[in-house]
């Protein structure tokens, strides 16, 4: 059989984006910094977050003049990005508050990840989930990248065509209020780096918490995946004439650790598999309550999410319908980011789900049936916990998953149609 080896550094490099970000709006999780340091980082992160909100403050001040005034297709311009800030403050805030709970969540799946050689099925399951999570944060990575660009470079062009001699009107990326005029030469240019910088500032306090969540969601789901693997390989079960070698449970049965042993009142036998079956338990019941860890910190920002989503969705769709021209990307690219944020977002939570019930499905398929009664308690204790399923919810109101993903769709695509239908009229 063949056995391989993982490297921790690769656990350790699923976190390199998520830990840079954080740098970069003066969060850092995983460092023993001395206090007058983590004062300054704490500092540093208080004024940025303070300048997310005033974003956001100028922003719903132009929104209630807007209002006032009746310009409804601008208010509908300004919707997604207001939600947007609202999201990227309640994110963050958590991180900073419950720092110590997500290091201590780190280092626990860290003494998790496998330190003895593995077999090619655990060693293929592992590399898989790592793949699929490298190329789900690069593609959100580069998605936001993209936006951040497009909706920042108007000021700037605009710039650029002025000094070449064309006549165009200047605008700024975002709508804010100012008690001044913004576009007298000098005060323009100020804001719209100001306004830049503030761009980065909400995506760069959006992209790592969401990584962050998706990465601990990616290692316990791993987890999960190789107990199922272990409890299926754990009994050894002979071949006859009911159970042929092209059965699953048979081909487990030949890649038994116990070299195909039958019990026969086989007392070593029995207390190896029930030392490794209190393993096995053990390790489920800290995956459960990590599980518990991650639906305790998200959940209240997972539900500000989805109402969030749902409105950035409708409105975004909206000003691609009747706003934006038809050559022009930039809230096609917002619609496109916000709906692969979330369908990442269910897409872990639904793999969660699964992978949690594999663990009674594993039990289920092994031969369990083969095995003395003191072995027999033990597996029935793992296979009525595990019917229970381990999810994360929004705040105790849905369960993550692809139908809650689904819903979303479906209440984005509810709310836009009321909104055409009353433009139109």
């Amino acid at each position: 059989m063949t056995e391989l080896k993982l490297d921790k550094s690769e656990y350790d490099a699923s976190y390199d984006l998520s830990k840079t970000m954080f740098r970069l709006v003066g969060l850092r999780l995983t460092h023993n910094d001395p206090p007058l340091a983590r004062l300054l980082w704490n500092a540093f992160y208080l004024f940025e977050a303070m300048n997310v909100l005033l974003a956001m403050f100028l922003e719903l001040i132009r929104m209630k003049q807007t209002a006032r005034d009746g310009s409804f297709i601008e208010l509908f311009t300004m919707m997604p990005c207001v939600g947007y800030l609202l999201l990227c403050a309640v994110k963050s805030y958590k991180i900073l508050y419950y720092r110590p709970v997500y290091e201590n969540l780190i280092n626990e799946l860290r003494d998790m990840w496998p330190q003895d050689a593995v077999t090619k099925e655990e060693y293929d399951i592992v590399r898989l989930a790592l793949v699929r999570l490298r190329r789900n944060i690069k593609g959100y990575y580069f998605c936001t990248l993209a936006l951040f660009i497009l909706l920042s470079a108007p000021p700037f062009t605009g710039m650029i065509k002025q000094a070449m001699g064309q006549e165009v009107r200047l605008t700024l990326a975002f709508s804010y209020w100012f008690p001044f005029d913004p576009f007298i030469r000098g005060r323009f240019e100020v804001i719209a780096v100001v306004q830049t910088w503030h761009c980065f500032l909400a995506l760069g306090f959006m992209l790592p918490t969401d990584a962050l969540f998706w990465v601990f969601l990616s290692h316990i789901t791993t987890q999960f995946d190789l107990l199922a693997i272990r409890l299926k390989k754990m009994f050894y079960v002979p071949l006859d004439e009911q159970l042929i070698k092209e059965y699953p449970l048979a081909q487990y049965s030949l890649e038994c650790d116990t070299d195909n042993v039958e019990y026969n009142n086989n007392d070593e036998l029995v207390k190896i598999h029930q030392k490794k079956l209190v393993d096995i338990i053990l390790k489920h019941r800290a995956l459960i309550r990590m599980s518990g860890v991650v639906e305790n910190q998200f959940t209240f920002s997972l539900l500000i999410n989805f109402i969030n989503s749902s409105i950035i969705i409708c409105f975004c769709g909206f000003c691609c319908m009747f706003v934006e021209k038809w050559n022009e990307i930039t809230y096609k690219f917002f619609l496109t980011t916000a709906t692969l944020q979330i369908w990442l977002v269910c897409w872990y939570g639904q793999k969660l789900l699964d992978s949690s019930q594999g663990i009674a499905d594993a039990v289920y398929f092994s031969g369990w049936y083969n095995v003395p009664h003191r072995v027999k308690s033990f597996l029935i204790i793992i296979f009525y916990r595990a019917q229970k399923e381990v999810y994360v919810t929004t705040y105790g109101f849905s369960v993550i998953s692809i139908e809650s993903y689904s819903t979303i769709l479906k209440t984005s695509w509810s709310y836009l149609m009321l909104l055409v239908n009353v433009f139109q009229k």
